[in-house]
């Protein structure tokens, strides 16, 4: 278990690049969304069909046709378990204007913004008492490439060739030594609760960002669990059912913070549609639905029943529950 998770990214990431003919790409933009079809989603939070997921800042995508103003690309970092029954990356549509054939600096070591919304700056503001506008502002859990330090600031690159500067509290390190399995926990913790009040969105993987008009802001609930994962330097796939597939299944005694709790229908056991992070105790982080908020809930509030009444497999308000565990283990 491990080293599953990295694996599964090497696979999807060797699969998705594999052919010549296809163009390598990163987004260019805070958020964009991606569509099953051609169409640019709906401006609201009403729930629509045709969203897929959301890219971030910085993620890579692999264009499989232009059509138009549009790219039907592959997203590598989401993977996802097809009809195909194969690992690949999450397919659908995305505005040109959302990407660009950029590469990574070289040398940049892998990073994560990690706070609701973060500025690029021209220069480690404040160093000498000056202050300056923000080149870029991207949302949580950004991918960046981090190019050296200068006090509590790190130098990222951004859009090919142009560098800027982000406070190091903002950026999470993905490379180098790993952190230990209690303090990866807590970080998983602490990400999903800086979403909590953030608005479900249905396909969404962003936080609220009330003064970014390209695209809606927020999460669903698996949008939630990846996004807390990829800030605390875990690839996890990117829908409930498919995290539910390589998690390694534990019993009640076993749960741990961070850990994964998942709900299916009664009627089809075997598919999972809803995912929600253990906090400890009775509490459960979840984004519940289309029209409400994440929010902190106990297993009572959300299940009827009291953890210490139920274990993984067991029915409640018709919903089987499992727990899974997809962080590494020391």
């Amino acid at each position: 278990m491990r080293y599953f998770l990295s694996a599964l990214v090497c696979v999807v990431l060797c699969a998705s690049m594999a052919g010549a003919s296809d163009e390598i790409m990163r987004v260019i933009v805070p958020v964009a969304d991606v569509r099953s079809e051609p169409k640019d989603a709906i401006d609201s939070y009403v729930h629509d069909p045709l969203q897929e997921t959301q890219l971030l800042f910085g993620e890579t995508v692999v264009i499989r046709e232009w059509r138009d103003d549009w790219a039907l690309v592959e997203v590598p970092g989401q993977a996802e378990y097809t009809h195909k029954k194969q690992w690949e990356g999450y397919p659908g549509w995305v505005r040109r204007s959302a990407l660009s054939a950029v590469p990574a600096a070289p040398g940049g070591a892998s990073g994560v913004a990690r706070r609701g919304w973060s500025d690029i700056f021209p220069a480690p503001a404040g160093l000498f008492g000056e202050k300056s506008d923000p080149l870029l502002t991207i949302p949580f859990g950004s991918r960046l490439s981090v190019l050296g330090r200068r006090g509590g600031w790190m130098e990222v690159s951004y859009h090919g060739g142009l560098t800027g500067w982000m406070r190091k509290k903002d950026v999470r390190l993905v490379d180098g030594p790993k952190s230990s399995e209690w303090r990866t926990r807590l970080e998983i913790l602490k990400n999903a609760q800086g979403f909590i009040r953030t608005p479900y969105y249905w396909g969404g993987l962003s936080p609220y960002g009330p003064d970014y008009r390209r695209a809606v802001t927020g999460v669903d609930c698996s949008g939630l669990a990846h996004v807390a994962y990829r800030a605390a330097g875990l690839s996890i796939p990117r829908d409930s059912h498919e995290q539910w597939m390589v998690s390694r299944a534990i019993r009640r005694r076993d749960l741990r913070r961070g850990d994964l709790v998942f709900l299916a229908n009664a009627k089809k056991p075997d598919r999972v549609v809803h995912v929600m992070i253990f906090a400890g105790g009775e509490y459960l982080i979840e984004g519940p639905g289309t029209g409400q908020a994440v929010r902190r809930v106990t297993f009572k509030q959300k299940l009827g029943q009291r953890l210490s009444q139920m274990d993984s497999g067991d029915t409640a308000t018709e919903k089987v529950v499992y727990f899974g565990r997809l962080i590494p283990t020391e």
